[in-house]
């Protein structure tokens, strides 16, 4: 009894809403906004006509010569339209929140899209769904949905879910759902492919609409398809095949987006001929775009400035897509319609000025405010926390001769290009993450056409799996790393550690007031000051944006004379005892010299792989424009990095006194050009190689065996220097020729 007497409330409501209308509608009642002196777009008749047009409940009531109304807004010598319709659109193709992307269209006059779910799908499975549709509830902006038809969009995808009928069947009930979307698996229905066709059956069964995505099938192909129940397609780049499936009796969507732009090629369709079978939509829609293009609105624009009657444009862009999915109180500016408007300045320049959603003002030319809705703890956490993979290596990254992708600008269709054998002028190397489940799986290849020239980008927002894809250039990293105020920085606290460890009762001390200083201290004394020499080279490189390579050359130069003039160009010896057995001592049958080398070793190799700032490290040395955009605060760390390499410096020079027995202007020389043979044998690369602390290890013990059998054989000097040049020169040499083979 009171379920009837809930449905009888429900109808009495209903009706006493209809009665006001119809006395709003005969001006017997003032309507809730009135639209005075509006020129607007009629759909039906293809003209503009003149008139005051009434909205009550959010619907229009009328347009006559005068109504009067509870708010009155003065649109003389404007355009009013019906409110703009995205045909097909992903909404996470824009970056940001359903709310945002709100706030972003409806200032362009877009008041109604058709979202393909299937982004979010292919990471989070239904529970992508799920949020999608509590985050577009009530939203001053329509969304529809049309379920995602495709999830993984072929069989060999890695992505995180895979949606069956089963699970996408019951969401065909929601009011929101207008159909399948996008049925790219265009060779599954081909062949019949069962878990495709009960899709397409189902979507059938409820009655729904189901959206195309065949780019360039015909004929015989295109017959099959459609056979199949595709009503529509928005993979059009040639007015011939959009010509072929539109007299076969396709609806195109004529896409114009961020990825894509086909509108240019589709223009002959903007006609009588054949427009009343078309609508716009964006498929993919970056911010960027959104807020200095606009959307729907861009199109429109476009499409006029390209020659199309602008009329026209406005049902292509409100009223055939409407149509199309059926939604009867859209699309256009008459009684009984949804009062969904959008108030241009006039017919060629398309400026929006005002939009209107269910007779409510929501852009007036400020900032729309939209408050989020609120969303279910449980669907929200369903859709975090998505990235599962491992640390990829630079190994990983290192291809030789792989296939060749050629992109066609403004096209999402690609070219064949043969294979490559590395990066040259306008290629460049591409690589995917799978990121859903573990798997380390990482896949590499190379892209012409992409136009970077320098450092690389990154996204997770990628049709359709959303692995992860990174696509850049390497450049030599070896100028970047080399300091050459390495040796001179050493050999000055080799000097500054003798002048604070001669004993004391030495005949010959430098500085005779010097106290009695422990070791530990006067190693802290020298790292303290060779890291003030390290911020200097940090702070002219990082902020005065002098070249390493200039700024280093100058720092050798300053240090040396510096060196000169505290020991009078004097050797320094008659060091302490405790002093001279940090070098000669041991632990048992371990030298201390192998102890601070496995210290130093494993300190970096923690730094490098286990902290952040290693990471900016890494990225910093592989390309430091990209490190910036990617939010490393460059600056800071290269002062880091080079304060590091003084104290290291320090630790060096303090060890090879201790080690040599003697210091003079001379300790170090040369230790920097050591320093560059020994990273390329250790991996750091001229082709994009960082290399790693064993690497780096392996090549510093390579690079002094050499001049210890030297030594041994009894070769004499001037020849080891020889030999170590020479060294220098072929492994520089030889990894620069891998590069050079690769261009």
């Amino acid at each position: 009894m009171s379920e009837v007497k809930t449905r009888a409330e429900r109808i009495a409501l209903k009706v006493r809403r209809k009665q006001r209308l119809v006395r709003v509608a005969l001006g017997g009642e003032k309507a809730d906004v009135v639209l005075k002196n509006a020129d607007y777009v009629n759909v039906f008749s293809g003209t503009i006509e003149h008139g005051d047009i009434a909205v009550a409940n959010g619907l229009v009531v009328g347009m006559a010569d005068h109504y009067d109304g509870l708010m009155e807004v003065d649109v003389s010598g404007k355009i009013v339209a019906p409110g703009f319709i995205d045909a097909h659109i992903h909404l996470e193709s824009s970056l940001v929140s359903p709310t945002s992307f709100a706030r972003a269209v409806l200032p362009h006059g877009t008041t109604t899209v058709i979202t393909d779910p299937h982004e979010i799908a292919n990471v989070c499975g239904m529970g992508g769904i799920d949020y999608m549709m509590a985050a577009t509830e009530n939203l001053p902006l329509d969304v529809h949905f049309m379920l995602p038809s495709c999830v993984p969009a072929m069989a060999f995808e890695e992505n995180g879910a895979t949606l069956t009928w089963r699970d996408i069947n019951a969401y065909f009930d929601h009011p929101r759902v207008l159909g399948l979307a996008e049925m790219m698996n265009y060779p599954g229905v081909m062949m019949g492919d069962r878990a495709t066709m009960e899709k397409i059956v189902v979507s059938q069964a409820h009655h729904k609409k189901i959206d195309g995505h065949a780019p360039g099938l015909s004929s015989k192909a295109l017959n099959a398809y459609m056979s199949a129940g595709v009503y529509s397609d928005h993979e059009c780049d040639t007015i011939d095949n959009a010509l072929e499936k539109l007299r076969k009796g396709q609806f195109i969507m004529i896409r114009d987006g961020t990825a894509a732009q086909n509108l240019e090629a589709l223009m002959p369709l903007l006609t009588e001929q054949y427009a009343h079978r078309c609508m716009f939509c964006t498929d993919d829609k970056h911010p960027y775009d959104l807020l200095h293009k606009g959307h729907i609105d861009y199109i429109v624009r476009k499409a006029i400035a390209l020659g199309a009657d602008p009329i026209l444009t406005i049902k292509v862009a409100s009223h055939y897509a409407a149509r199309y999915f059926l939604l009867n109180n859209k699309g256009a500016i008459a009684p009984g319609y949804l009062a969904d408007f959008v108030v241009l300045d006039n017919l060629h320049d398309v400026n929006v000025e005002m939009v209107f959603k269910r007779g409510k003002l929501v852009y007036d030319g400020h900032e729309v405010e939209i408050a989020a809705p609120d969303i279910d703890p449980d669907i929200l956490a369903g859709v975090l926390d998505t990235f599962h993979l491992p640390d990829v290596t630079p190994e990983q990254l290192r291809i030789g001769v792989a296939p060749l992708i050629g992109l066609i600008d403004g096209q999402i269709v690609t070219e064949d290009l043969g294979h490559a054998e590395g990066i040259d002028d306008g290629i460049c190397q591409m690589t995917v993450c799978e990121r859903h489940h573990d798997t380390g799986h990482v896949a590499s290849c190379y892209v012409r056409g992409y136009g970077i020239q320098r450092g690389a980008v990154a996204t997770s927002i990628a049709h359709d799996s959303h692995n992860i894809i990174a696509c850049g250039v390497s450049g030599c990293l070896i100028t970047k790393g080399t300091d050459l105020s390495a040796g001179r920085a050493v050999g000055l606290a080799a000097c500054l550690s003798a002048m604070m460890l001669q004993s004391m009762d030495y005949a010959a001390r430098m500085f005779p007031w010097m106290p009695d200083i422990p070791w530990p201290v006067a190693l802290i004394i020298v790292m303290a000051v060779m890291g003030g020499f390290g911020a200097i080279n940090g702070v002219v490189i990082a902020m005065l944006k002098v070249p390493p390579f200039i700024a280093t050359l100058g720092m050798q130069t300053i240090i040396y004379g510096l060196c000169s003039l505290i020991t009078d160009n004097q050797p320094m010896g008659g060091y302490k005892k405790s002093y001279l057995k940090v070098a000669s001592g041991s632990v048992g049958p371990i030298p201390y010299l192998l102890i601070f080398a496995i210290v130093v070793g494993a300190f970096f190799w923690f730094l490098y792989n286990k902290t952040r700032h290693g990471k900016y490290m890494y990225a910093i040395g592989g390309n430091e424009s990209a490190a910036q955009v990617a939010g490393v605060n460059v600056t800071a760390s290269l002062i880091r990095i080079y304060v590091l390499a003084g104290c290291m410096y320090a630790l060096a020079g303090f060890l090879v006194g201790a080690k040599a027995g003697g210091a003079s202007t001379a300790t170090g020389m040369g230790y920097e050009l050591e320093a560059i043979a020994a990273c390329t044998i250790g991996g750091v690369s001229a082709n994009g190689g960082v290399g790693s602390v064993g690497g780096i290890l392996v090549g510093v013990l390579v690079f002094e065996i050499l001049k210890i059998c030297l030594q041994f054989l009894g070769v004499d000097p001037a020849y080891t220097y020889i030999a170590q040049g020479l060294v220098i020169i072929v492994a520089v040499a030889l990894d620069l020729r891998k590069y050079l083979a690769k261009k």
